[in-house]
């Protein structure tokens, strides 16, 4: 499968590589991995079997995984302070993630509703990215 990148994206006008599986009038369904993990993390046989259902994949990279943008040129986060609800050093939110998953539905041209599968392992991250995306795009959201 051939990966494409979605050029100048959301607010903060990142690359993000993705792949499509599926016909283009399918229903999309947005696969979100987290915990640093490539979009290649999502098996073939599980997307080829959503395929097979009649739903349209879209898997991605995460800005600063596998072949999206890389926010370079940051401190490294104090994570202890973080775990402690300090974010002064973290260089984007989950707001700001959630915001590249709707500006990749907006170049992909998809206005319709934003479903999630969520991968066991990364339950709690692509849960509260999903969270986030609901906040500030309840016109789209179904998770």
């Amino acid at each position: 499968m051939t990966v494409e990148k979605a050029l100048v994206v959301g607010p903060s006008k990142i690359d993000i590589a993705y792949q499509r599986f599926g016909k283009d009038d399918a229903p999309p369904v947005f696969l979100l991995m987290g915990a640093g993990a490539q979009m290649i993390s999502w098996a073939d046989g599980f997307c080829s079997e959503l395929v097979n259902r009649n739903l349209q994949i879209i898997r991605f990279d995460n800005r600063d995984i596998g072949l999206s943008t890389h926010i370079e040129n940051v401190p490294v986060p104090d994570y202890e302070a973080a775990s402690k609800g300090d974010f002064s050093t973290v260089p984007y939110s989950l707001s700001d993630m959630a915001a590249d998953v709707v500006g990749l539905m907006d170049y992909l041209n998809f206005q319709n509703k934003l479903s999630a599968q969520k991968n066991n392992d990364q339950l709690i991250n692509s849960y509260g990215l999903q969270q986030e995306h609901c906040k500030t795009d309840t016109e789209r959201a179904n998770v």
